[in-house]
């Protein structure tokens, strides 16, 4: 899944930059084209992918519900998964999501390792924090915090 998100962004910005050797100005013979090249944007920005480089959530820092979402027994059955309070294992670990515990997915966004890290809600204990998506069933959430 990480390779997955990793791809869409990636995707997503050379679709939207010209650093990738994009020409992005239109004349009237583009018309047809620029309208494609719209609706895919806003299909992008509907799976909370934009033309932003994925950015990390520094210690103490939640995400947006964006997915909402509940996982059933979320956590990868090889054991419990930590919640920290920054997408980053730098950060305090804040609670543990066992492998039985269901959780509601709120966003992902990448740490600087190159990790991708869910933010959810643990619904058995009520504990809101990060996990990192190679932890989680399905990966981790679908849906880009958008930083």
């Amino acid at each position: 899944m990480f390779y997955a998100k990793h791809t869409a962004v990636t995707v997503a910005l050379c679709l939207l930059l010209p650093a990738c050797g994009i020409d992005t100005s239109l004349d009237a013979s583009d018309s047809d084209e620029s309208m494609d090249n719209e609706d895919e944007s806003k299909a992008l920005l509907e799976q909370g992918i934009t033309d932003e480089e994925p950015g990390f959530a520094p210690c103490g820092t939640g995400g947006p519900n964006l997915q909402n979402e509940v996982i059933g027994n979320a956590a990868s059955p090889s054991g419990g998964a930590k919640q920290h309070n920054g997408s980053t294992i730098n950060c305090t670990a804040i609670g543990v999501l066992q492998p039985t515990d269901d959780a509601r997915y709120f966003c992902w966004t990448m740490a600087p390792s190159g990790h991708t890290w869910t933010f959810l809600r643990n619904v058995r204990t009520g504990v809101l924090g990060w996990t990192r998506d190679d932890l989680l069933r399905q990966n981790g959430s679908n849906r880009w915090c958008g930083f």
